[in-house]
């Protein structure tokens, strides 16, 4: 199916009030930016668009804004399909930057109801919220020998390692 911007004219004339709203108003800015991705998300399911259908009508809508990109149309539709910011809007920073910092949070239900992100929380400490990836361990090897490695040695040692994560360090 191809896509015809006709096709979708009520949801971009939708989309296109709320534009209006987020270019001319500072107060309500982040909420109209919002409720262009929720806009979006209803428009995708009532409609059941398929995937790149869906991407076409993002892209349509990031053209109204002429200096947001789609990057920042695909933030506020991410927000919009998150379930627990959905469900606990009134509990969470107002600002659309903020929350987009939260949908990548795996345990948000959690520090919501610890109170560790209120709507004063700012994307400073939601960014210190966030879980670091673990580093890998490191392991080390001994030899067990007290002769001196041979520079052939070494090289068929980096050879049996290649093609696999495993690399020498020196020390």
């Amino acid at each position: 199916m191809k896509f015809d911007v006709n096709d979708y004219q009520n949801e971009l004339d939708a989309v296109k009030a709320k534009i209006e709203i987020f270019q001319r108003s500072e107060e309500k800015a982040d909420e109209s930016f919002l409720e262009v991705g929720d806009l979006l998300v209803a428009a995708k399911n009532d409609k059941q668009l398929e995937d790149e259908i869906f991407t076409q009508l993002k892209k349509e809508v990031a053209k109204s804004l002429k200096s947001n990109g789609v990057r920042n149309i695909n933030k506020v539709v991410s927000i919009a399909q998150c379930d627990v910011i959905q469900k606990n809007k009134d509990r969470l920073p107002k600002g659309w930057g903020s929350l987009y910092l939260l949908v990548g949070i795996e345990n948000l239900e959690e520090l919501i109801e610890s109170g560790d992100v209120t709507p004063s929380t700012t994307r400073a400490k939601i960014n210190g919220l966030k879980k670091k990836p673990q580093a890998k361990p490191r392991m080390i090897v001994e030899l067990n020998t007290e002769e001196a490695i041979t520079e052939e040695q070494m090289t068929e040692l980096k050879e049996a390692l290649s093609g696999t994560s495993w690399y020498l360090v020196k020390k």
